[in-house]
């Protein structure tokens, strides 16, 4: 949360007019429309009625602006639990990660992200970088790599594995195209994919897997899917790893919902296995 855009509301609410409320804060009625609608944005509602005697508060506003009296220390909490639901009881955390591990690896563990209790809802977004500028902040985020510039902390969670699979069909190679192309794991695929066969291009991990299951072919996956799919792994021996990294906010509170987000998700993937890239053998 943007504490600067708190201040900008308190103004708004003391003063509907957005000319006395920019006079207050000393700049212009239009940067107070922008920061009012930023943060609108960031709690996902709308805080005020835009009416011809001015701004008024939205039932969401008023509870908002409730919140507000309340200890900095308890504040955003408060606003966390507002956030998209209004409702004070459940929390909504904001979860970035890798397209790979929402589509295929997440679903079944999303009860353990929510926690015993269930309180807590999951925005899941995926990009290939860490925030999407459009969203705002993520709370806890999953990336590839080492700890970046961007002001999160966390830990290290264990290898994620690429490797290159065949699946029985057509004989053509997928490759990777768009923004997926320009990643680390996009140039290796196409420094080690087979050449000399027909050619089909996706932007995703995720249209990937759809085309081999549809039609068959040989592309780069992470291990875990070519293992789970069972499909056969082509030159073995080579493939490219990276780090997996589990960031968060910096939020002191145990109790946290997003502290405990980042702590079931930093588990679960400890747990995993994310780098053998075939099933073992089955013991008679």
């Amino acid at each position: 949360m943007d504490w600067d855009l708190v201040r900008f509301f308190r103004a708004v609410t003391t003063r509907p007019q957005l000319g006395p409320a920019a006079d207050a804060l000393g700049v212009s009625p239009a940067t107070v429309s922008r920061k009012i609608a930023e943060l609108e944005r960031q709690l996902g509602r709308e805080l005020f009625t835009r009416e011809r005697g001015g701004y008024k508060l939205t039932e969401f506003g008023e509870e908002v602006a409730h919140q507000l009296e309340s200890p900095a220390t308890s504040l955003e909490d408060s606003l966390l639990r507002l956030r998209f639901t209004g409702d004070k009881r459940r929390a909504l955390v904001r979860v970035n990660t890798i397209e790979s591990l929402a589509t295929f690896w997440m679903p079944p563990r999303l009860k353990e992200m929510q926690g015993p209790e269930g309180d807590i809802d999951l925005d899941i977004r995926t990009d290939f970088e860490l925030i999407d500028p459009r969203y705002g902040d993520a709370d806890v985020a999953v990336r590839m790599g080492t700890r970046g510039t961007e002001p999160l902390i966390g830990r290290p969670a264990g290898r994620f594995a690429f490797a290159i699979f065949k699946a029985p069909g057509t004989e053509q190679t997928i490759r990777y195209v768009g923004r997926m192309a320009g990643t680390p794991v996009g140039r290796w695929a196409d420094a080690n994919l087979p050449t000399g066969k027909p050619v089909l291009q996706c932007d995703s991990v995720t249209a990937a897997v759809n085309i081999m299951e549809s039609q068959g072919g040989t592309t780069v996956l992470p291990a875990f899917i070519g293992r789970e799919k069972g499909w056969e792994l082509t030159m073995a021996g080579r493939h490219v790893v990276s780090d997996i990294m589990v960031l968060r906010k910096r939020i002191g509170k145990k109790q946290d919902p997003r502290t405990k987000v980042y702590d079931s998700l930093l588990r679960l993937l400890r747990g995993y296995d994310f780098c053998t890239p075939v099933k073992p053998p089955r013991k008679s």
